[in-house]
């Protein structure tokens, strides 16, 4: 609620996600905000590729492209390194 009335913002994401090689994966993220209202919409485009070094560690290196109705066109790039840890199921790797 905001002071003169509700306000109602929402959004929608999908992603695919896939592997090429036991290592190697990539993947395609897509979000829009802005819905129902027409205004005030951002647009989030963001490739990712992922190679597993070892059973236990992962490096993910992302890219996004952000086209905000208010903040314009935004770039953005993101280097994770992932980890696991505690018991999980036997597989081969």
């Amino acid at each position: 609620e905001v002071p003169f009335g509700v306000e109602t913002e929402g959004g929608i994401y999908s992603y695919i996600l896939g592997n090429w090689s036991k290592r190697w994966g990539a993947g395609l993220r897509v979000d829009y905000l802005g819905i129902p209202k027409e205004s005030d919409r951002t647009l989030r485009l963001s490739p990712m590729v992922t190679f597993r070094t070892t059973e236990w560690f992962r490096i993910k290196a992302q890219y996004d492209f952000i086209d905000d109705d208010i903040l314009g066109v935004q770039h953005a790039a993101f280097l994770q390194w992932i980890f696991t840890m505690g018991p999980h199921a036997p597989h081969n790797y």
